[in-house]
């Protein structure tokens, strides 16, 4: 009988070892496991922080590159400058660019600013570096039950609207300085057909919301670069050529956008320099 209870007893001991030790290697396990996910979570965003700053300074370099030719390509206009406004013009300039003063770009064209409109200075300057500012397309004169638009409006989202929704509005708000001291008049250029089909699919987008995640839900809302991106595409032309979230800078760097025209605003003197 004795015999029998001392066997119990040693497998009842077993069995708590063998708790133990079960318990001992999952939680051995789970910490070697958490140290790998440790790992890859670490080179994961080690890898995400290198394709953003190496994508953010080609981005920079093309977008002053661009800046730069067109600057120094262009010879001042002494007949329509003053004190206040100096214009710059290139030798492909047509005989109308002076509207550009007023109402920046033509048909299809892309406004774009540098700078972001983040309150906060250090954010400020990082999401400038690594998005840009802001980005609209020209209109054309349409209007059906819905939509009455000239050519010197533009289509535009910003979070910063009201209604946080697609919406039409005068160019002429880009000569806002406070809004905008600077901005870009960039051109893809398009066959009538094509141009026709890119305005078609920005004006489908009207109304649609402000998509603040930049990444899902992109069918029925959009963000300022998105909605211009996304019309182009359907012409066959990928102006996102780093295929992640399309940002103001990357319609800037693209190989199919042209700079055409620049303005900046310093000391209370507007420099314009045009070469459409």
């Amino acid at each position: 009988m004795f015999h029998v209870k001392h066997i119990h007893k040693n497998i009842k001991v077993s069995r708590e070892t063998l708790r133990i030790k079960c318990n001992y290697y999952i939680i051995l396990t789970m910490k070697r496991y958490s140290k790998i996910l440790k790992k890859i979570l670490s080179y994961s965003f080690l890898a995400i922080f290198l394709f953003i700053t190496i994508t953010s300074v080609y981005e920079n370099i093309q977008l002053s590159n661009k800046r730069n030719n067109l600057i120094n390509n262009s010879i001042l206009d002494t007949v329509h400058s003053s004190s206040s406004q100096k214009i710059y013009v290139g030798s492909q300039r047509s005989d109308d660019y002076l509207k550009n003063i007023h109402n920046p770009g033509a048909f299809c064209d892309i406004l774009l600013t540098e700078y972001g409109s983040v309150g906060v200075p250090v954010l400020h300057d990082l999401v400038s570096f690594t998005v840009g500012g802001h980005a609209g397309i020209v209109g054309m004169h349409y209007q059906d039950k819905y939509i009455n638009m000239t050519s010197t409006d533009t289509i535009e989202t910003t979070f910063n609207n009201t209604d946080k929704v697609a919406y039409i509005i005068d160019n002429s708000s880009w000569n806002d300085i406070e809004m905008f001291p600077d901005y870009y008049i960039f051109r893809v250029y398009l066959s009538e057909e094509d141009a026709i089909k890119v305005f078609n699919d920005v004006i489908s987008n009207l109304g649609d919301d402000y998509n603040i995640s930049f990444l899902f839900n992109t069918k029925s809302s959009c963000y300022c670069s998105d909605i211009i991106s996304k019309a182009f595409r359907k012409v066959n032309i990928n102006l996102n050529y780093d295929f992640g979230v399309t940002t103001v800078l990357d319609l800037a760097a693209s190989k199919y956008t042209n700079l055409v025209g620049y303005k900046k605003s310093s000391k209370n003197v507007s420099y314009y320099y045009f070469n459409l």
